[in-house]
């Protein structure tokens, strides 16, 4: 119910405020600063990641080829680091000190380190020798309609932010092998998430703003049959340029 609401929600403002690009007239009432402008966006995203993920995915055979193992061993739950590059349009309308906006970004990830990697039980070699199993969740793309607000106190820019992610995600497990992966199994999800962020931003020069941002994004995954909780949060660095 509620991701359906800040659906519908979203899409509305979205369509409002961009209309609102395309053919703008100011009423007599409404103050001579105040305006309607795109704005884009271009920057990383970084986060840090946890995913449960069901049993059978994260329990890999002993590898066919290694004579010293037996039996099968199952890894903890995949965590870590995930580096995204991320662009996105947004359409903002107010006065300079204080805007509301609606639009999107599009994330691709390229680095990803959620994992959980361990030595296989049965192995009795040293840890430098011997032979490791590893779950990976591996996000791919993200498309996220959003809306906020934003306040500006001279070259200071405080914003808030929700949104609906859909994002795509798959895991894998398998064998480590001289540093090589050998994938054993590998499943996929995309979906609808929740977000929320904040930001700081400092005017740099004429239309750019650089800055930081932390938030929280939070998806009902499934993975082999079974739920799969995701959650993640993030922060990073932000670079804007406005027309």
């Amino acid at each position: 119910m509620i991701k359906k609401l800040m659906r519908g929600v979203i899409t509305g403002l979205a369509a409002l405020t961009l209309s609102g690009c395309g053919i703008y007239m100011k009423p007599k009432d409404v103050p001579q600063d105040f305006s309607v402008c795109p704005e884009y966006r271009v920057g990383m995203d970084g986060f840090y990641t946890k995913a449960n993920v069901s049993r059978q995915l994260r329990t890999t055979p002993a590898h066919p080829n290694d004579p010293f193992l037996s039996g099968s061993t199952t890894t903890g739950n995949p965590s870590g680091f995930d580096v995204v590059p991320k662009v996105g349009v947004v359409a903002s309308a107010g006065v300079p000190q204080f805007r509301a906006y609606a639009g999107g970004d599009l994330r691709y990830s390229v680095f990803s380190l959620i994992d959980a990697r361990k030595q296989q039980d049965s192995d009795t070699r040293p840890r430098e020798q011997g032979s490791f199993v590893d779950t990976q969740l591996i996000p791919t793309y993200t498309v996220l309609p959003l809306v906020g607000l934003e306040a500006t106190l001279d070259k200071f820019t405080f914003r808030v932010e929700a949104g609906l992610p859909y994002a795509g995600f798959k895991v894998r497990s398998g064998h480590e092998r001289y540093s090589k992966f050998e994938k054993v199994q590998e499943d996929r999800w995309a979906g609808w998430g929740e977000h929320i962020k904040a930001d700081v931003l400092y005017k740099i020069s004429d239309g750019w703003r650089a800055g930081g941002s932390l938030g929280y994004e939070h998806f009902d995954a499934e993975f082999g049959g079974e739920k799969s909780d995701i959650k993640s949060i993030l922060g990073f660095l932000q670079f804007e340029y406005k027309f």
